[in-house]
């Protein structure tokens, strides 16, 4: 009985620890789009003397997640991240840095601002 409990230990060892291991790296922010190109993005966060800003750079791997994207790049290969985030958009950013490069991962808007 404890050899069968002892395998079930391991087998749900090697199926975890490799997920948890891909995961390890990528960090996730929040904050208000400052700045948009098909190449970057800027947000910033906090306020006052915390405030912060930071800029991700985009490539055609960035996901991106926004209500209505689905409807907006029907039909297309694949829409461009300025298409679908605009200054004032309250963002969530999956990234992982390189150096002192952060490469975001998935963009996804949590609020849009009213674009004109």
């Amino acid at each position: 009985m404890r050899s069968v409990l002892g395998l079930c230990a391991v087998a749900l060892a090697v199926m975890v620890l490799p997920a948890a291991a891909q995961t390890a790296g990528v960090k996730q922010t929040s904050g208000t789009v400052t700045a948009i190109s098909a190449a970057s993005l800027t947000i910033a966060s906090g306020s006052g003397a915390a405030k912060t800003s930071k800029t991700f750079v985009l490539d055609d791997k960035t996901n991106v997640v926004a209500r209505g994207a689905t409807h907006a790049t029907k039909g297309q290969e694949r829409a461009k991240a300025t298409s679908m985030i605009g200054n004032g958009d309250t963002v969530t950013v999956s990234y992982d840095e390189s150096g002192s490069t952060m490469h975001a991962t998935q963009v996804r808007v949590t609020k849009a601002a009213s674009h004109k």
